[in-house]
């Protein structure tokens, strides 16, 4: 704005000549917004009766612009809006009760609180519906961040609301209007004295009113009250079987938000307390559910007091539902749950379509003592999900590279062939290991290396080792690189091998020549293939290598 209407606004709000009422009056009618808006600052500031009456009138008119310049100056309108409360007609009330909200005039809290409690007052409805929204407001303003160039202080506006709404809360067997009740708790802390000592007496007359409010309000204020006693190492016993009865969406999941994943100790005791749960059958209303709300869903109701069959029967219903990370939590909350409904939901998540589903339930096969479980577990080494086959292996822990290489030698050939086979699959780190046991200065053990190494088939993955331990100095290695290098082709291999069939040693010579006539039988299309899934069967490995001798453990 011009410098010279900025000075002129500023005279007109510090002179004490009368003319200037009108001249403000007749600002307010202004096309321009920042003259409108510059008007009501000055009259604000001039606080001048009439003219604020005029603010007043004009409430409903003015843009947010000039309502945030009301807001900017607290305080100052409440006494003109105040005056048409107590002694207005219908429309004029009705404005000025607008008026109060939009401009936040929480000093007007007690007023209206006086107009609820006169018996018949004729605009009582009124006033206790503005009261309801200004301790919305209130509540909005007391949530958000501060702006510290506002004037106002909403915690000191919530102490001068609660000292009048306090004794209007106890003197409800008086007035028995239920808006005071309703402005009382979106405002009052959980340890508010007043709301204590109601809440504790079934025989206060503000109880019954105050038990409906917090059954079925939905205003944010309310919610955090009444959430807030989740928290509370003593909470009333009616607020907190309450909370769990209301079965309004926007209860549940502010609820459902507050326990969390991890729940703190104090509302883990609270939970215990709870035995029943009527939401917990809503099948809509969960089926709506996020899934990080169907986790803390399976958390609530195995922290409940609910009946173990209760549980059971509701963790059986999420293991079924829409979510698949609460058919994850589900199975997982199960894991120290036995009986056939518990084996049932574990098989059939098997063949969940989710691989979380799949792995958590085999991770429980074995510990369980499922028939088929090893079956199973090796089957899921195929699956296409990496975290499947990780919780395979993971329960695979007997077929380990480093429980395999000392048993080797204690078991027969064809049950080295087969379980090695099935090392390889469990055990990614085979051919790391294996590389480094072909490294070993023990000559048996680099022998010992080579014949795992054909019996895994991990020849190609390791030629360049094995053609390394091809030219070693012990006889008996190289026999073992001559046997290992029949499972490949390739130029260097048959150079190797003509150069073994012309060794020193017989046994080298020999192993050489045999390897050379299996790659001419495979170049010519005789030599069978070889592999895992040509197997006719699994052969249960020894026991002498720690594993069960039937597919049932």
């Amino acid at each position: 704005m011009a410098s010279g209407t900025a000075a002129t606004f500023r005279l007109l709000a510090e002179t004490e000549n009368q003319a200037a009422d009108d001249l403000l009056i007749a600002a307010f009618g202004s096309t321009s917004a920042e003259v409108r808006a510059e008007a009501v600052r000055a009259s604000l500031v001039r606080r001048s009766r009439r003219v604020l009456a005029e603010v007043g009138r004009r409430l409903d008119d003015f843009d947010e612009a000039v309502i945030a310049v009301v807001r900017d100056l607290p305080g100052r309108l409440w006494p003109a809006l105040r005056e048409a409360i107590l002694g207005g007609d219908r429309t004029a009330v009705e404005r000025a009760c607008r008026g109060a909200v939009r401009c936040h005039e929480y000093e007007l809290i007690p007023t209206l609180i006086a107009v609820l409690e006169e018996a018949g007052h004729p605009h009582a409805d009124a006033a206790g519906r503005t009261l309801v929204d200004l301790a919305e407001v209130l509540y909005h303003d007391l949530a958000t961040t501060r702006d510290e160039r506002r004037r106002r202080d909403p915690q000191a506006a919530k102490r001068h609301a609660l000292a009048a709404l306090e004794p209007s809360a106890q003197r409800y067997d008086k007035h028995r209007r239920i808006e005071v009740i309703e402005a009382f708790l979106q405002l009052a802390p959980r340890e508010n004295a007043v709301l204590l000592r109601i809440l504790c007496d079934p025989r206060n007359a503000a109880f019954v009113p105050m038990q409906q409010v917090l059954a079925a309000d939905e205003r944010p204020g309310v919610l955090r009250l009444l959430l807030g006693y989740l928290d509370d190492p003593v909470p009333p016993a009616a607020v907190l079987a309450g909370l769990f009865r209301r079965r309004d969406r926007r209860c549940v999941e502010s609820l459902l938000k507050r326990i969390g994943a991890d729940p703190s100790p104090a509302v883990r005791a609270n939970l215990r307390k709870i035995e029943v749960i009527p939401w917990l059958d809503d099948d809509g209303l969960i089926a709506d559910l996020d899934d990080q709300r169907m986790q803390v869903l399976v958390r609530l109701t195995i922290c409940a007091g609910l009946k173990p069959e209760r549980s059971l029967e509701l963790l059986r219903k999420y293991s079924r539902g829409r979510s698949a990370a609460g058919r994850r939590a589900a199975l997982e909350a199960l894991a120290d749950r036995r009986g056939p409904i518990v084996t049932e939901i574990v098989l059939r998540s098997l063949t969940d379509v989710d691989a979380g589903v799949r792995a958590a339930a085999l991770r429980q096969l074995r510990p369980r003592g499922i028939p088929g479980a090893l079956t199973t577990l090796i089957a899921a080494l195929d699956d296409p999900a990496a975290e499947v086959r990780d919780a395979a292996r993971a329960n695979l822990t007997e077929f380990a590279f480093h429980r395999f290489l000392p048993a080797f030698e204690l078991l027969d050939e064809e049950v080295r062939r087969t379980t090695a086979r099935l090392v390889r699959r469990v055990d990614p780190t085979s051919v790391a290991r294996l590389r480094d046991e072909m490294q070993s200065a023990q000559g048996k053990r680099r022998m010992r290396a080579l014949e795992i190494v054909a019996a895994m088939e991990l020849t190609s993955d390791l030629s360049p080792d094995v053609l390394r331990c091809a030219r070693d100095g012990d006889h008996l290695v190289r026999t073992e690189a001559a046997r290992a290098l029949g499972a490949v082709d390739g130029d260097d291999v048959r150079a190797m091998l003509v150069e073994l069939a012309a060794d020193d040693g017989f046994a080298v010579r020999d192993a050489a020549s045999e390897s050379l006539r299996q790659l001419e039988r495979r170049a010519a299309g005789r030599a069978p293939r070889a592999g895992f899934a040509a197997e006719s069967g699994f052969v249960a490995p020894n026991p002498a290598f720690g594993l069960e001798a039937t597919y049932g453990r």
